[in-house]
C-alpha cells in the first residue's frame, strides 16, 4: 500500500466505516443514475452484469462496483 494512504490498519478501518455507512452503494447508485440519465453507457451491454453469471451476491456486487468505477474513470478523463 502506498505510504500516502497511511497505515494499513487506518486505511482498513476507514474502508470498513465507509462500507458500513453505505458510501460505496451511494456512489454506485449515483454513477448508474448519471449514466442512465445521459444514456451514454448501457450496463446491460456488459455481459457479466446482464446475465449475472456470478455465483454469489458478493461477486455480482463487485462486478457492479467495477463497472461503475470504469464509467466514473471514463467520465473523469473526458472532463479533465
Amino acid at each position: 500500500m502506498p505510504r500516502e494512504f497511511g497505515v494499513w490498519s487506518t486505511v482498513h478501518n476507514r474502508f470498513r466505516q465507509w462500507r458500513d455507512a453505505g458510501v460505496f452503494e451511494t456512489l454506485l447508485e449515483g454513477l448508474i443514475a448519471e449514466a442512465a440519465k445521459r444514456d451514454e453507457v448501457d450496463l446491460k451491454a456488459w455481459r457479466g452484469i446482464a446475465t449475472r453469471y456470478d455465483k454469489t451476491p458478493q461477486s455480482y456486487l463487485a462486478g457492479l462496483h467495477l463497472r461503475a468505477s470504469m464509467i466514473w474513470v471514463k467520465d473523469l478523463t473526458r472532463t479533465a
